[in-house]
């Protein structure tokens, strides 16, 4: 067996049992989550033993990938706002999260062109299909060495020169919006501890997701609550409680709160402004409510943070 081979078909083995993990990680936790990617495992077992039909799979899998790879290129582009990459339990959001996304899929691009060109080989080739030191058919011929480098200068061509191009454009820029993001989706535990109490009759609906835009030196974070039902006195209570939890995550963060202003809404309740110092960043987090058409009451919270 070529031993380029047997590298191919270990990982795609490795990959068929990560996939079984993460479906039993998810039961676990009481999630369903059928992974496609357990049918590599197969694959892989089909690589060691040579068969021609696991490599056609194997090839399949291997442009599934570079589907894969350009889609998540394109988004990133076109919508690198709605980006997010997570790295050793760090979670990057929006523009900060291209970067790294593309460095990631750059790699991941190359380790499928090596794993199609393994696969394309001669060896490889008369090996799965039991014509090992015999000429292949003219069908079955492998690709050229010189069609092989054409290949693998195009794709990293059309990979680079995108990636350059927009970083000359948009050059990026340091920013921190991981911190602003798990202090705002820390609000989420008080919609949670509202929803299972009984006696609170207040109805909050969280139908915006979290979104980040960075900006030169900054990041910003908002997050809307849809209330339902409820009373004027409720929902003041409500962003009261949203007020105190704010400067007690400040607190903990070794924050220093510089000033706090409370305002009257259109409601009939109070809105609050916090300005606050982090380190070497100044940030704001202030809340507004509004109405809408099936909502009485919609609460945002907008947070921003900015270099001195």
């Amino acid at each position: 067996m070529p031993k380029r081979l047997a590298i191919v078909g270990t990982l795609y083995i490795l990959a068929g049992l990560a996939a079984i993990w993460s479906i039993i990680s998810q039961l676990m936790n009481s999630h369903v989550n059928f992974n496609l990617a357990i049918l590599m495992l197969p694959v892989g077992i089909g690589l060691l033993n040579g068969k021609a039909s696991s490599r056609g799979f194997a090839i399949f899998w291997v442009v599934l990938g570079y589907i894969g790879c350009a889609l998540v290129a394109l988004f990133g582009f076109f919508f690198p706002e709605d980006l997010t990459f997570t790295s050793g339990g760090e979670i990057i959001y929006g523009k900060d999260a291209l970067p790294p996304t593309l460095a990631y899929v750059t790699a991941f691009t190359t380790l499928l062109l090596i794993i199609q060109l393994i696969l394309r080989s001669p060896k490889v080739v008369a090996y799965c299909q039991g014509t090992r030191g015999t000429e292949l058919p003219q069908d079955r011929q492998p690709l050229p060495k010189l069609a092989r480098r054409h290949l693998v200068t195009s794709i990293l061509v059309c990979i680079s020169i995108p990636s350059v191009a927009y970083f000359l454009i948009n050059p990026p820029q340091q920013s921190d919006s991981g911190y602003l993001h798990d202090v705002i989706e820390s609000m989420d535990e008080i919609v949670h501890n509202i929803q299972s109490d009984e006696q609170h009759k207040l109805k909050i609906e969280i139908i915006d997701g979290f979104t980040s835009k960075g900006s030169k030196g900054g990041s910003k974070v908002q997050k809307r609550f849809f209330i339902k039902q409820g009373t004027p006195k409720e929902l003041e209570n409500f962003i009261t409680l949203l007020n105190h939890r704010l400067n007690r995550e400040l607190g903990q963060n070794h924050c220093e709160i510089d000033s706090q202003r409370f305002r009257a809404n259109p409601a009939g309740c109070i809105d609050f402004t916090i300005h606050y110092t982090r380190g070497s960043r100044q940030g704001t987090i202030e809340t507004s409510t509004s109405s809408e058409s099936s909502y009485p009451f919609v609460v945002s919270i907008k947070a921003e943070e900015h270099s001195q």
